[in-house]
């Protein structure tokens, strides 16, 4: 464990060992897209909150063009969600990446800190504030209070022999431009053959 202080934060970093720890606060379901659905209805069904369309959208990567009867979509779920009656599917456990599963920060409030901006800060990408508020069960609307502790995941990959950033960027989080923000979070200008780096954990959600 090591603690960095700055002017904006206190950070820890925890390793995370396996499974169940890596998803013991994650709260997200696959639902089966159905005749008649689209966002806005099943925003409402989840959310009640015809807005968080755009959460359904984000966390898969896609349009409401794309939205389709057959389709498997990841669902986060917040504070205040409700799964009654809806086609819940399974969802499959993570698997390990070597023997790391990811790493875990933690960010020490100041107060009145929003979802959005803590993902801009830990991914450079306020799409993936989803993905702190399943992991603390928190509305995506959420604004910290004074002192209190948000936990920020991260899956940890190893860079393969022939791979290149912009292949892990696409794969791992379904943003073809990402490798630059994923070039700034892990500070590394050429990453090389066996280092690990820290990204969003996207398909865990």
């Amino acid at each position: 464990m090591e603690n960095t202080k700055n002017n904006e934060m206190t950070r820890t970093l925890t390793l995370v060992k396996n499974d169940q720890d890596y998803s013991k606060n994650a709260n997200s379901v696959n639902y089966l897209i159905k005749d008649g659905d689209n966002p806005e209805k099943l925003a409402w069904d989840f959310y009640k909150n015809k807005k968080m369309k755009n959460v359904l959208l984000s966390a898969n990567n896609i349009t409401e063009g794309q939205f389709q009867p057959g389709m498997m979509i990841r669902v986060p779920i917040v504070k205040s969600a409700n799964l009654s009656g809806l086609n819940i599917v399974k969802k499959e456990e993570p698997k390990k990446q070597g023997n790391i599963l990811g790493i875990i920060e933690t960010y020490n409030g100041r107060g009145g800190e929003t979802l959005d901006y803590l993902a801009h800060v830990y991914y450079r990408e306020q799409r993936f504030a989803y993905i702190i508020a399943v992991y603390n069960q928190k509305p995506l609307n959420y604004e910290l209070e004074k002192g209190e502790k948000i936990l920020i995941p991260f899956k940890v990959v190893e860079v393969k022999q022939g791979e290149t950033i912009f292949q892990i960027a696409e794969r791992e989080t379904r943003l073809r431009n990402y490798f630059l923000n994923l070039l700034m979070i892990n500070r590394k200008l050429k990453p090389k053959v066996g280092d690990r780096l820290r990204v969003p954990p996207v398909s865990n959600y």
